[in-house]
């Protein structure tokens, strides 16, 4: 896969201080499910903003951002709805579908396993888990539009 080695991302060190610039991978081969995605726009949240002032808690360091659209650059194994090229948004979280709250009650926003994008520290999964960044991973569970 011929296309460029490393993402641009505003990391997220902790209330009141400025979002420091910096560089980390792209994943040379994405899990079954996953989806690269290149962020075209991100919106700047409220909760965001709360994160940013110190009146919500977030672990640190991470990728702030939840809202966005982007263009899909590389599609892992099971997602076959999906091509290169083809311009997306996707919900904040990420969901298991298989707990009692995604399958019996049908409230994926409650999954056990959730996964909330922008609200994740860096060392979970690839990193780019956040919408402050030039690319995100998208995780299987993720409805994606």
């Amino acid at each position: 896969m011929n296309r460029q080695q490393s993402a641009v991302v505003q990391i997220f060190d902790g209330a009141d201080q400025p979002l420091r610039a910096t560089r980390l991978p792209l994943p040379t081969t994405l899990q079954p499910g996953e989806v690269l995605v290149q962020i075209r726009l991100a919106t700047i949240c409220g909760s965001d903003l709360h994160t940013f002032m110190g009146h919500r808690q977030e672990a640190a360091p991470a990728i702030l951002g939840h809202e966005a659209v982007g263009e899909i650059v590389a599609v892992g194994v099971g997602r076959a709805e999906l091509q290169p090229g083809h311009r997306v948004t996707w919900t904040i979280a990420d969901s298991c579908g298989h707990c009692r709250p995604c399958t019996t009650y049908g409230l994926p926003q409650k999954c056990d396993q959730l996964f909330k994008y922008g609200h994740a520290p860096l060392d979970n999964g690839s990193g780019l888990n956040g919408c402050y960044a030039s690319h995100i991973v998208l995780r299987p569970g993720t409805h994606i539009v």
